[in-house]
Protein backbone atom coordinates (compact mmCIF):
# COMPACT_ATOMS: atom_id res chain seq x y z
CA UNK A 1 0.00 0.00 0.00
CA UNK A 2 1.48 3.50 -1.07
CA UNK A 3 2.07 5.94 1.81
CA UNK A 4 0.98 8.92 -0.62
CA UNK A 5 -1.79 10.99 -0.47
CA UNK A 6 -3.27 12.21 -3.88
CA UNK A 7 -3.63 16.28 -4.46
CA UNK A 8 -5.84 17.90 -6.72
CA UNK A 9 -4.64 20.89 -7.97
CA UNK A 10 -8.17 23.32 -9.07
CA UNK A 11 -8.81 23.28 -12.50
CA UNK A 12 -6.58 20.51 -13.26
CA UNK A 13 -6.78 16.55 -14.11
CA UNK A 14 -2.82 16.20 -13.05
CA UNK A 15 -2.84 14.48 -10.06
CA UNK A 16 0.44 14.89 -7.60
CA UNK A 17 1.61 12.72 -5.14
CA UNK A 18 3.58 13.85 -1.90
CA UNK A 19 5.11 11.84 0.50
CA UNK A 20 4.14 11.37 3.88
CA UNK A 21 5.86 9.68 6.72
CA UNK A 22 4.65 6.54 7.78
CA UNK A 23 2.55 6.19 11.54
CA UNK A 24 1.99 2.04 10.95
CA UNK A 25 0.79 0.72 14.49
CA UNK A 26 3.79 -1.74 15.62
CA UNK A 27 6.73 0.14 14.36
CA UNK A 28 8.95 -0.61 17.06
CA UNK A 29 11.50 2.13 15.78
CA UNK A 30 8.34 5.02 15.46
CA UNK A 31 9.13 8.04 17.73
CA UNK A 32 5.76 8.06 19.84
CA UNK A 33 6.32 11.32 21.40
CA UNK A 34 9.87 13.25 20.57
CA UNK A 35 9.65 14.22 24.40
CA UNK A 36 10.49 10.73 25.04
CA UNK A 37 13.98 11.05 23.78
CA UNK A 38 15.17 14.13 24.79
CA UNK A 39 16.82 15.28 28.11
CA UNK A 40 14.83 17.54 29.96
CA UNK A 41 11.32 18.23 32.09
CA UNK A 42 8.31 19.74 30.80
CA UNK A 43 8.85 22.36 28.79
CA UNK A 44 12.90 22.73 29.35
CA UNK A 45 15.12 20.63 26.57
CA UNK A 46 17.56 22.70 25.53
CA UNK A 47 20.03 21.42 23.03
CA UNK A 48 23.33 21.37 24.30
CA UNK A 49 21.37 19.11 26.71
CA UNK A 50 20.72 16.55 24.63
CA UNK A 51 24.49 15.37 24.39
CA UNK A 52 24.13 13.45 27.72
CA UNK A 53 21.21 11.54 26.05
CA UNK A 54 23.28 8.44 25.92
CA UNK A 55 23.82 5.45 28.30
CA UNK A 56 26.86 6.19 29.12
CA UNK A 57 25.84 9.66 31.10
CA UNK A 58 22.93 7.36 32.62
CA UNK A 59 25.95 4.65 33.91
CA UNK A 60 27.97 7.60 35.22
CA UNK A 61 24.91 9.08 37.23
CA UNK A 62 23.55 6.01 37.99
CA UNK A 63 26.79 4.62 39.21
CA UNK A 64 27.03 7.78 41.56
CA UNK A 65 24.06 7.19 43.52
CA UNK A 66 25.10 3.70 43.68
CA UNK A 67 28.12 4.57 45.55
CA UNK A 68 25.73 6.88 47.85
CA UNK A 69 23.23 4.08 48.20
CA UNK A 70 25.84 1.77 49.53
CA UNK A 71 27.99 3.89 51.76
CA UNK A 72 24.47 4.94 53.16
CA UNK A 73 24.35 0.86 54.08
CA UNK A 74 27.43 0.67 55.11
CA UNK A 75 28.00 3.97 57.20
CA UNK A 76 24.88 2.59 59.53
CA UNK A 77 26.80 -0.56 60.04
CA UNK A 78 29.65 1.47 61.21
CA UNK A 79 27.94 3.29 63.42
CA UNK A 80 25.76 0.73 64.81
CA UNK A 81 27.68 -0.33 67.83
CA UNK A 82 28.11 3.41 68.93
CA UNK A 83 24.01 3.93 68.62
CA UNK A 84 23.45 0.65 71.17
CA UNK A 85 25.71 2.61 73.30
CA UNK A 86 24.23 6.04 73.22
CA UNK A 87 20.23 4.80 73.24
CA UNK A 88 21.07 1.74 75.09
CA UNK A 89 19.66 -0.74 73.61
CA UNK A 90 20.98 -4.06 72.63
CA UNK A 91 21.86 -6.15 69.49
CA UNK A 92 19.14 -7.64 68.59
CA UNK A 93 17.47 -4.45 68.84
CA UNK A 94 19.68 -3.11 65.91
CA UNK A 95 19.13 -6.82 63.95
CA UNK A 96 15.20 -5.50 63.91
CA UNK A 97 16.59 -1.77 62.92
CA UNK A 98 18.62 -3.34 60.11
CA UNK A 99 15.83 -5.57 58.41
CA UNK A 100 13.78 -2.77 58.12
CA UNK A 101 14.72 -1.73 54.66
CA UNK A 102 14.51 -5.06 53.52
CA UNK A 103 10.76 -4.62 54.64
CA UNK A 104 9.62 -2.06 51.70
CA UNK A 105 10.80 -4.22 49.47
CA UNK A 106 8.74 -7.48 50.19
CA UNK A 107 5.70 -4.73 50.67
CA UNK A 108 5.97 -2.87 47.19
CA UNK A 109 8.75 -4.76 45.23
CA UNK A 110 6.27 -6.82 42.74
CA UNK A 111 3.94 -3.49 41.89
CA UNK A 112 6.79 -1.21 41.60
CA UNK A 113 8.69 -3.73 39.64
CA UNK A 114 5.80 -4.29 37.44
CA UNK A 115 4.20 -0.42 37.00
CA UNK A 116 7.09 1.01 37.67
CA UNK A 117 9.12 -0.40 33.83
CA UNK A 118 6.29 0.84 32.34
CA UNK A 119 6.83 4.44 33.84
CA UNK A 120 9.46 7.15 33.12
CA UNK A 121 12.36 4.92 34.60
CA UNK A 122 14.23 7.53 35.40
CA UNK A 123 11.92 9.99 37.41
CA UNK A 124 11.32 6.87 39.23
CA UNK A 125 14.30 6.52 40.59
CA UNK A 126 14.58 10.25 41.01
CA UNK A 127 11.46 9.59 43.02
CA UNK A 128 13.30 6.77 44.93
CA UNK A 129 16.15 8.69 45.82
CA UNK A 130 14.09 11.79 47.44
CA UNK A 131 12.49 9.30 49.61
CA UNK A 132 16.45 8.00 50.36
CA UNK A 133 17.28 12.07 51.20
CA UNK A 134 14.43 11.98 53.39
CA UNK A 135 15.63 8.68 54.83
CA UNK A 136 18.79 10.39 55.78
CA UNK A 137 17.55 13.21 57.24
CA UNK A 138 14.79 11.10 59.56
CA UNK A 139 18.17 8.97 61.04
CA UNK A 140 19.73 11.82 62.03
CA UNK A 141 16.55 13.64 63.96
CA UNK A 142 17.35 11.31 67.42
CA UNK A 143 20.37 13.26 67.44
CA UNK A 144 18.06 16.60 67.16
CA UNK A 145 15.71 15.35 69.33
CA UNK A 146 18.08 14.62 72.68
CA UNK A 147 21.10 16.41 71.48
CA UNK A 148 24.22 15.10 72.73
CA UNK A 149 25.11 13.19 75.50
CA UNK A 150 26.27 14.93 78.60
CA UNK A 151 26.18 12.10 80.85
CA UNK A 152 29.93 10.94 80.67
CA UNK A 153 31.21 14.79 80.14
CA UNK A 154 32.71 16.12 83.60
CA UNK A 155 30.22 18.95 83.33
CA UNK A 156 27.49 16.60 83.86
CA UNK A 157 29.16 15.43 87.42
CA UNK A 158 29.50 18.48 89.61
CA UNK A 159 26.45 17.26 91.37
CA UNK A 160 27.96 13.70 91.69
CA UNK A 161 30.51 13.92 94.99
CA UNK A 162 33.59 12.38 92.80
CA UNK A 163 33.64 14.48 89.90
CA UNK A 164 35.77 12.51 87.75
CA UNK A 165 33.27 11.22 85.52
CA UNK A 166 33.32 7.69 87.00
CA UNK A 167 30.59 6.09 88.76
CA UNK A 168 31.89 4.96 92.73
CA UNK A 169 31.11 2.91 95.48
CA UNK A 170 28.86 5.99 96.69
CA UNK A 171 25.19 5.39 97.71
CA UNK A 172 24.74 9.46 96.38
CA UNK A 173 25.11 8.54 92.88
CA UNK A 174 22.59 5.89 92.81
CA UNK A 175 19.92 8.29 91.58
CA UNK A 176 21.64 10.31 88.81
CA UNK A 177 22.85 6.54 87.27
CA UNK A 178 19.04 5.63 87.18
CA UNK A 179 17.50 8.69 84.78
CA UNK A 180 15.09 7.48 82.24
CA UNK A 181 16.48 6.18 78.97
CA UNK A 182 15.34 7.54 75.50
CA UNK A 183 15.67 4.38 73.95
CA UNK A 184 11.91 3.52 71.84
CA UNK A 185 11.49 6.84 70.73
CA UNK A 186 15.23 6.31 69.55
CA UNK A 187 14.61 2.82 67.92
CA UNK A 188 11.51 4.11 66.79
CA UNK A 189 12.86 6.73 64.60
CA UNK A 190 15.50 5.10 62.97
CA UNK A 191 13.51 1.68 62.44
CA UNK A 192 11.07 4.64 60.27
CA UNK A 193 14.06 5.96 58.52
CA UNK A 194 16.11 2.66 57.17
CA UNK A 195 12.12 1.97 56.30
CA UNK A 196 11.97 4.43 54.03
CA UNK A 197 15.65 4.11 52.64
CA UNK A 198 14.40 0.51 51.57
CA UNK A 199 11.82 1.80 49.54
CA UNK A 200 14.21 4.33 47.81
CA UNK A 201 16.93 1.37 47.23
CA UNK A 202 14.13 -0.72 45.45
CA UNK A 203 13.59 1.63 42.79
CA UNK A 204 17.03 2.69 42.57
CA UNK A 205 18.27 -0.73 41.99
CA UNK A 206 15.03 -2.74 40.45
CA UNK A 207 13.91 0.55 37.75
CA UNK A 208 17.69 1.86 36.88
CA UNK A 209 19.05 -1.42 36.45
CA UNK A 210 16.45 -2.69 34.02
CA UNK A 211 16.80 1.04 32.20
CA UNK A 212 20.38 0.80 31.32
CA UNK A 213 19.91 -3.03 30.33
CA UNK A 214 17.24 -1.51 27.76
CA UNK A 215 19.65 1.15 26.51
CA UNK A 216 22.65 -1.12 25.42
CA UNK A 217 23.15 -3.71 23.18
CA UNK A 218 23.27 -7.46 24.75
CA UNK A 219 26.86 -7.99 24.01
CA UNK A 220 28.01 -4.61 25.60
CA UNK A 221 25.79 -5.77 28.97
CA UNK A 222 28.79 -7.36 30.93
CA UNK A 223 31.09 -4.73 30.21
CA UNK A 224 28.61 -1.90 31.26
CA UNK A 225 27.31 -3.71 34.08
CA UNK A 226 30.77 -5.07 35.57
CA UNK A 227 31.38 -1.65 35.47
CA UNK A 228 28.84 -0.04 37.48
CA UNK A 229 28.79 -3.17 40.28
CA UNK A 230 32.41 -2.34 40.56
CA UNK A 231 31.71 1.52 40.51
CA UNK A 232 29.21 0.91 43.44
CA UNK A 233 31.28 -0.91 45.57
CA UNK A 234 33.17 2.40 46.51
CA UNK A 235 29.91 3.28 48.06
CA UNK A 236 30.54 0.47 50.85
CA UNK A 237 34.16 1.75 51.23
CA UNK A 238 33.56 5.02 51.61
CA UNK A 239 30.71 5.00 53.69
CA UNK A 240 33.17 2.87 56.38
CA UNK A 241 35.71 5.23 56.07
CA UNK A 242 32.98 8.48 56.20
CA UNK A 243 31.80 6.52 59.68
CA UNK A 244 35.65 6.23 60.86
CA UNK A 245 36.01 9.98 60.03
CA UNK A 246 32.63 10.82 61.40
CA UNK A 247 33.26 8.80 64.64
CA UNK A 248 36.44 10.49 65.64
CA UNK A 249 34.34 13.41 66.50
CA UNK A 250 32.64 13.56 69.66
CA UNK A 251 28.84 13.63 69.29
CA UNK A 252 29.04 17.58 69.90
CA UNK A 253 31.71 18.33 67.66
CA UNK A 254 32.34 21.63 69.71
CA UNK A 255 32.60 20.08 72.93
CA UNK A 256 35.64 18.56 74.52
CA UNK A 257 34.57 15.62 76.69
CA UNK A 258 37.59 15.49 78.94
CA UNK A 259 38.59 12.02 77.36
CA UNK A 260 39.44 10.50 74.12
CA UNK A 261 38.40 7.51 71.54
CA UNK A 262 40.06 5.10 73.15
CA UNK A 263 37.97 5.45 75.93
CA UNK A 264 34.35 3.20 76.51
CA UNK A 265 32.51 6.18 77.01
CA UNK A 266 33.56 8.14 73.92
CA UNK A 267 30.68 8.56 71.65
CA UNK A 268 31.20 10.07 68.13
CA UNK A 269 29.31 12.06 65.97
CA UNK A 270 27.01 9.17 64.33
CA UNK A 271 24.38 11.71 62.91
CA UNK A 272 26.86 13.88 61.10
CA UNK A 273 27.47 10.74 58.25
CA UNK A 274 23.33 11.33 57.43
CA UNK A 275 23.35 14.49 56.73
CA UNK A 276 26.58 14.57 54.61
CA UNK A 277 24.70 11.62 52.50
CA UNK A 278 21.29 13.00 52.41
CA UNK A 279 22.75 16.16 51.07
CA UNK A 280 24.83 14.54 48.44
CA UNK A 281 22.04 12.11 47.27
CA UNK A 282 19.58 15.06 46.62
CA UNK A 283 22.51 16.93 44.55
CA UNK A 284 23.00 14.04 42.10
CA UNK A 285 19.36 13.39 42.03
CA UNK A 286 18.40 15.99 40.63
CA UNK A 287 20.24 14.84 36.73
CA UNK A 288 18.41 11.65 36.86
CA UNK A 289 15.31 13.75 36.46
CA UNK A 290 16.36 15.32 33.16
CA UNK A 291 17.27 11.42 31.65
CA UNK A 292 14.51 10.66 28.40
CA UNK A 293 12.17 7.92 28.89
CA UNK A 294 14.56 5.80 26.48
CA UNK A 295 17.40 7.05 24.36
CA UNK A 296 17.18 8.03 20.67
CA UNK A 297 17.48 5.36 18.44
CA UNK A 298 15.99 2.66 21.20
CA UNK A 299 13.04 -0.02 20.82
CA UNK A 300 10.62 0.45 23.40
CA UNK A 301 10.88 -2.30 25.92
CA UNK A 302 8.57 -5.35 25.02
CA UNK A 303 6.69 -4.78 28.26
CA UNK A 304 6.17 -1.06 27.73
CA UNK A 305 3.29 -0.82 25.03
CA UNK A 306 1.79 2.22 25.35
CA UNK A 307 -0.83 2.24 23.42
CA UNK A 308 -2.49 -0.90 24.77
CA UNK A 309 -1.79 0.11 28.65
CA UNK A 310 -3.81 3.21 28.16
CA UNK A 311 -7.04 1.29 27.56
CA UNK A 312 -6.32 -1.12 30.91
CA UNK A 313 -7.99 -0.64 33.80
CA UNK A 314 -5.83 -0.78 37.40
CA UNK A 315 -7.41 -4.32 38.16
CA UNK A 316 -6.82 -5.72 34.13
CA UNK A 317 -2.99 -4.40 35.49
CA UNK A 318 -2.67 -6.24 38.21
CA UNK A 319 -4.85 -9.49 36.60
CA UNK A 320 -1.77 -8.89 33.89
CA UNK A 321 0.94 -8.77 36.63
CA UNK A 322 -0.30 -12.18 38.66
CA UNK A 323 -0.57 -13.91 35.36
CA UNK A 324 3.47 -12.83 34.75
CA UNK A 325 4.13 -14.38 38.41
CA UNK A 326 2.44 -17.10 37.82
CA UNK A 327 4.37 -17.53 34.98
CA UNK A 328 8.22 -17.01 36.54
CA UNK A 329 7.30 -19.38 39.26
CA UNK A 330 7.48 -21.96 37.00
CA UNK A 331 10.60 -21.03 35.83
CA UNK A 332 13.19 -23.17 37.52
CA UNK A 333 16.10 -21.02 36.98
CA UNK A 334 14.80 -18.24 38.83
CA UNK A 335 13.34 -20.53 41.77
CA UNK A 336 16.79 -21.64 42.32
CA UNK A 337 18.37 -18.21 42.03
CA UNK A 338 15.71 -17.25 44.75
CA UNK A 339 16.33 -19.85 47.35
CA UNK A 340 20.20 -19.32 47.05
CA UNK A 341 19.80 -15.84 47.33
CA UNK A 342 17.71 -16.66 50.40
CA UNK A 343 20.08 -19.15 51.70
CA UNK A 344 22.81 -16.93 51.23
CA UNK A 345 21.33 -13.95 52.87
CA UNK A 346 20.56 -16.27 55.82
CA UNK A 347 24.30 -17.24 56.59
CA UNK A 348 25.84 -13.84 55.38
CA UNK A 349 23.73 -10.69 56.42
CA UNK A 350 24.34 -10.99 60.12
CA UNK A 351 27.89 -11.24 59.75
CA UNK A 352 28.36 -8.09 57.52
CA UNK A 353 26.44 -5.74 59.46
CA UNK A 354 28.20 -6.80 62.85
CA UNK A 355 31.40 -7.22 61.20
CA UNK A 356 32.80 -3.65 62.41
CA UNK A 357 31.63 -4.03 66.18
CA UNK A 358 33.17 -7.92 65.59
CA UNK A 359 36.31 -5.93 65.19
CA UNK A 360 35.98 -3.87 67.93
CA UNK A 361 35.09 -6.61 70.49
CA UNK A 362 37.89 -10.02 69.04
CA UNK A 363 40.26 -7.22 68.25
CA UNK A 364 40.12 -4.77 70.70
CA UNK A 365 39.65 -1.59 68.26
CA UNK A 366 38.22 1.65 69.30
CA UNK A 367 34.51 2.04 66.60
CA UNK A 368 36.27 4.73 64.35
CA UNK A 369 39.56 2.42 63.84
CA UNK A 370 36.95 -0.89 63.81
CA UNK A 371 35.31 0.88 60.60
CA UNK A 372 38.14 1.67 58.86
CA UNK A 373 39.82 -1.85 58.98
CA UNK A 374 36.24 -3.12 57.83
CA UNK A 375 36.00 -1.00 54.83
CA UNK A 376 39.01 -2.53 53.11
CA UNK A 377 38.73 -5.62 54.53
CA UNK A 378 37.61 -7.17 51.39
CA UNK A 379 35.79 -4.68 49.08
CA UNK A 380 38.92 -3.35 47.41
CA UNK A 381 39.15 -7.09 46.55
CA UNK A 382 35.05 -7.45 45.30
CA UNK A 383 35.82 -4.05 43.09
CA UNK A 384 38.81 -6.14 41.22
CA UNK A 385 36.65 -9.15 40.94
CA UNK A 386 33.67 -7.90 39.64
CA UNK A 387 35.72 -5.79 37.27
CA UNK A 388 37.47 -9.11 36.01
CA UNK A 389 34.63 -11.24 35.81
CA UNK A 390 32.89 -8.75 33.85
CA UNK A 391 35.79 -8.74 31.63
CA UNK A 392 35.99 -12.33 31.21
CA UNK A 393 32.33 -12.83 30.36
CA UNK A 394 32.57 -10.52 27.55
CA UNK A 395 35.42 -11.85 26.03
CA UNK A 396 35.06 -15.17 26.28
CA UNK A 397 31.00 -15.42 25.98
CA UNK A 398 30.71 -18.52 28.22
CA UNK A 399 27.12 -20.02 28.23
CA UNK A 400 24.73 -20.06 30.68
CA UNK A 401 25.61 -23.58 32.16
CA UNK A 402 29.26 -22.53 32.63
CA UNK A 403 28.46 -19.26 34.19
CA UNK A 404 26.50 -21.22 36.73
CA UNK A 405 29.08 -23.30 37.62
CA UNK A 406 31.47 -20.26 37.93
CA UNK A 407 29.13 -19.02 40.69
CA UNK A 408 28.52 -22.11 42.33
CA UNK A 409 32.73 -22.37 42.70
CA UNK A 410 33.00 -18.62 43.38
CA UNK A 411 30.11 -19.13 46.36
CA UNK A 412 32.08 -22.28 47.71
CA UNK A 413 35.36 -20.48 48.07
CA UNK A 414 33.70 -17.20 49.98
CA UNK A 415 32.50 -20.24 52.46
CA UNK A 416 35.88 -21.69 52.34
CA UNK A 417 37.67 -18.28 53.89
CA UNK A 418 34.81 -17.53 56.13
CA UNK A 419 35.21 -20.67 57.44
CA UNK A 420 38.88 -19.77 58.00
CA UNK A 421 38.46 -16.72 59.21
CA UNK A 422 36.41 -18.11 62.08
CA UNK A 423 39.52 -19.63 63.45
CA UNK A 424 41.73 -16.38 63.15
CA UNK A 425 40.95 -15.06 67.05
CA UNK A 426 42.49 -13.19 69.91
CA UNK A 427 42.56 -14.03 73.49
CA UNK A 428 39.18 -13.50 75.21
CA UNK A 429 39.16 -11.23 78.21
CA UNK A 430 36.03 -11.86 80.50
CA UNK A 431 34.65 -9.53 82.48
CA UNK A 432 34.69 -9.75 86.11
CA UNK A 433 31.33 -11.68 87.00
CA UNK A 434 30.62 -13.38 83.75
CA UNK A 435 30.79 -16.98 82.65
CA UNK A 436 32.14 -18.14 78.93
CA UNK A 437 30.35 -18.18 76.37
CA UNK A 438 29.26 -21.90 76.30
CA UNK A 439 27.69 -20.51 79.71
CA UNK A 440 26.47 -17.40 79.58
CA UNK A 441 25.57 -15.29 82.73
CA UNK A 442 25.79 -11.74 84.33
CA UNK A 443 26.19 -11.44 87.51
CA UNK A 444 28.44 -8.15 88.41
CA UNK A 445 27.68 -8.25 91.88
CA UNK A 446 29.00 -9.54 94.77
CA UNK A 447 29.84 -9.36 98.57
CA UNK A 448 32.30 -6.66 98.35
CA UNK A 449 30.10 -4.78 96.45
CA UNK A 450 26.43 -5.28 97.12
CA UNK A 451 26.30 -2.16 99.27
CA UNK A 452 27.80 0.56 96.72
CA UNK A 453 24.25 -0.28 94.17
CA UNK A 454 25.81 -0.15 91.22
CA UNK A 455 24.11 0.27 87.56
CA UNK A 456 25.36 -0.81 84.20
CA UNK A 457 24.37 2.74 82.64
CA UNK A 458 28.37 3.40 82.69
CA UNK A 459 30.80 1.08 81.23
CA UNK A 460 33.93 2.25 82.34
CA UNK A 461 35.86 -0.58 82.35
CA UNK A 462 39.35 -0.74 84.81
CA UNK A 463 41.91 -3.69 85.08
CA UNK A 464 43.00 -4.98 88.28
CA UNK A 465 46.16 -5.73 89.88
CA UNK A 466 46.81 -8.90 88.27
CA UNK A 467 46.83 -7.50 84.81
CA UNK A 468 44.10 -10.28 83.76
CA UNK A 469 40.42 -9.36 85.53
CA UNK A 470 38.63 -6.45 83.66
CA UNK A 471 35.64 -5.31 86.25
CA UNK A 472 32.66 -3.19 84.66
CA UNK A 473 33.37 -0.56 87.06
CA UNK A 474 35.39 1.31 89.31
CA UNK A 475 31.53 0.99 91.69
CA UNK A 476 31.87 -2.96 90.81
CA UNK A 477 35.15 -3.01 91.57
CA UNK A 478 34.78 -1.88 94.79
CA UNK A 479 36.41 1.18 94.21
CA UNK A 480 35.97 4.40 96.15
CA UNK A 481 38.90 6.83 95.36
CA UNK A 482 40.63 7.94 92.35
CA UNK A 483 44.01 9.00 91.49
CA UNK A 484 45.87 10.76 88.88
CA UNK A 485 49.93 10.85 88.40
CA UNK A 486 51.90 11.57 85.68
CA UNK A 487 48.39 11.34 83.44
CA UNK A 488 48.06 8.15 84.34
CA UNK A 489 44.55 7.36 86.04
CA UNK A 490 44.23 4.86 88.72
CA UNK A 491 41.53 3.54 91.39
CA UNK A 492 42.24 3.60 95.00
CA UNK A 493 40.76 1.35 97.76
CA UNK A 494 39.15 -1.74 95.70
CA UNK A 495 37.41 -3.66 97.72
CA UNK A 496 37.06 -6.57 94.89
CA UNK A 497 39.65 -7.04 93.13
CA UNK A 498 42.00 -10.22 92.70
CA UNK A 499 45.38 -11.08 93.21
CA UNK A 500 47.91 -13.15 91.38
CA UNK A 501 46.70 -16.35 92.62
CA UNK A 502 42.94 -15.17 92.19
CA UNK A 503 42.39 -13.96 95.70
CA UNK A 504 39.70 -10.81 96.55
CA UNK A 505 41.93 -8.06 98.28
CA UNK A 506 41.88 -3.84 98.69
CA UNK A 507 44.28 -2.78 96.21
CA UNK A 508 44.21 0.14 93.24
CA UNK A 509 43.21 -0.79 89.56
CA UNK A 510 44.21 0.87 86.18
CA UNK A 511 41.65 2.68 84.33
CA UNK A 512 40.37 0.30 80.68
CA UNK A 513 41.43 -3.04 79.69
CA UNK A 514 43.34 -5.37 80.72
CA UNK A 515 46.18 -5.21 78.17
CA UNK A 516 47.15 -7.82 75.86
CA UNK A 517 48.53 -8.55 72.17
CA UNK A 518 47.12 -9.77 69.21
CA UNK A 519 48.57 -9.76 66.03
CA UNK A 520 46.12 -11.66 64.10
CA UNK A 521 43.94 -8.69 62.87
CA UNK A 522 46.29 -7.89 59.63
CA UNK A 523 45.82 -12.38 59.11
CA UNK A 524 41.70 -11.35 59.54
CA UNK A 525 41.75 -8.95 57.02
CA UNK A 526 43.78 -10.86 54.08
CA UNK A 527 41.57 -13.93 54.10
CA UNK A 528 38.94 -11.63 54.24
CA UNK A 529 39.52 -9.75 51.09
CA UNK A 530 40.94 -13.10 49.40
CA UNK A 531 37.27 -14.84 49.83
CA UNK A 532 35.69 -11.54 49.41
CA UNK A 533 37.81 -11.55 45.49
CA UNK A 534 36.91 -14.89 44.25
CA UNK A 535 33.26 -14.81 44.96
CA UNK A 536 32.76 -11.36 43.62
CA UNK A 537 33.82 -12.93 40.40
CA UNK A 538 30.36 -14.00 39.88
CA UNK A 539 28.28 -11.04 40.87
CA UNK A 540 28.14 -10.10 36.75
CA UNK A 541 27.25 -13.75 35.86
CA UNK A 542 24.54 -13.68 38.34
CA UNK A 543 23.10 -10.58 37.39
CA UNK A 544 22.85 -11.42 33.22
CA UNK A 545 21.39 -15.02 34.27
CA UNK A 546 18.55 -12.99 36.16
CA UNK A 547 17.91 -10.80 33.51
CA UNK A 548 17.55 -13.05 31.00
CA UNK A 549 15.15 -14.58 32.90
CA UNK A 550 12.67 -11.46 33.04
CA UNK A 551 13.57 -7.73 34.30
CA UNK A 552 10.89 -8.05 37.45
CA UNK A 553 13.14 -10.65 38.89
CA UNK A 554 15.62 -8.01 39.11
CA UNK A 555 13.90 -7.28 42.89
CA UNK A 556 16.00 -10.01 43.64
CA UNK A 557 19.09 -8.53 42.63
CA UNK A 558 18.43 -5.70 44.42
CA UNK A 559 18.15 -7.39 48.20
CA UNK A 560 21.56 -9.35 47.30
CA UNK A 561 22.88 -6.66 46.33
CA UNK A 562 22.03 -4.51 49.47
CA UNK A 563 24.09 -7.49 51.67
CA UNK A 564 26.84 -7.99 49.24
Amino acid sequence: MSNKVPNIKKNSLKIDFIPVPSHEKGDPDQELDNEDTLCGVGGFHPSWLQRFSTPKAFLVNHSILGVLQGAFFTYLVGCLSTLEKRYAYESKVTGIIMIADEISPILFGLLLGYFGGKSHRPRIVALGMVIAVLSCFIMSLPYFIYGPIKEFSSESFRHVVNRTKYEFCDLKEKDYFCEKSPTFTAVSILFFGNFLKGFGSLAFYTIGTSYLDDSVKKKNSPVYFGTLFALRLLGPTSGFLLSSLCLNFYEDPFYDPGYGTKDPRWIGAWWLGFIILGVAIFIFSLPMILFPKRFPGKKLPHSVQKKEEETKSPIEQLKDMWKAMKRLSKNPILICHYLGGVLRLNGIVGYYVLLPKYMEMQFRQSASKASLYSGPAGLVGMQLGILFGGIAIRKFKPRPRIMTGGIVFAESFSVIALIVCMAITCPVHELTGTSSVTQPSFNLQNECNVDCLCTTKVYTPVCGPDGRSTYFSPCYAGCSGYNKTDGKEVFTDCKCVHNDVGEIMTGDSSKSYCGFECQWLITFVVVLSLGKLISSTARVANALVTLSIHSISLIYVHVTEQAT
